[in-house]
């Protein structure tokens, strides 16, 4: 065996909202979640630092290279639901998650490249969900250069040409797109 290591692998880095739980709760919360998954995995010293970061809401942030905005959103998951916005290097990502139509969108998305956005179904106004009827009828507020549609049910699936037709970009396994 040689005196030569490995060097250590990079900090894993992770951000939650710091408007619920504290720090101390939120590792407390993680160290659950691996035992839930790898059962005894809790019980084994990670191999690399680990550090859980706050990010509150409308106050911009930067982290791991990236400058970073989230906005309350509107989803009853349990858990605060947010939309993130991700610049760097002259590009910019948005992505709303889960979410019925809200104006917290219209920042989030002002001036993007790319905008993600759940379109659930193609004209039911469901509770915590977007519809490709309210995103035609907002879209104009959203301002983004492109927008693509993902987290469609078979209503909204089964209208993806009509979303295409109106210059929407649709999401699909093994898509890539360049910002």
């Amino acid at each position: 065996m040689s005196g030569n290591r490995s060097p250590p692998p990079p900090p894993f880095d992770l951000f939650a909202l710091s408007a619920r739980k504290s720090a101390v709760r939120r590792v407390e919360r993680l160290r659950v979640a691996r035992e839930v998954l790898f059962p005894g995995s809790s019980q084994t010293p990670l191999r690399f630092a680990f550090e859980v970061g706050e990010i509150s809401p409308g106050v911009p942030e930067a982290a791991l290279g990236f400058s970073i905005v989230t906005a309350a959103v509107i989803h009853n998951s349990g858990a605060p639901s947010t939309a993130v916005r991700l610049a760097a290097g002259g590009k910019t990502l948005a992505y709303s998650g889960d979410t019925e139509w809200t104006d917290e969108l219209i920042p989030i998305a002002a001036g993007v490249d790319l905008l993600i956005v759940e379109c659930y179904d193609y004209a039911r106004d469901l509770k915590g969900h977007m519809s490709f009827a309210k995103l035609m009828e907002k879209r104009a507020l959203l301002a983004a250069r492109r927008i693509m549609l993902t987290h469609m049910n078979p209503t909204m699936l089964a209208r993806t040409a009509e979303a295409a037709a109106q210059g929407f970009l649709v999401a699909e396994d093994g898509l890539v797109v360049d910002l």
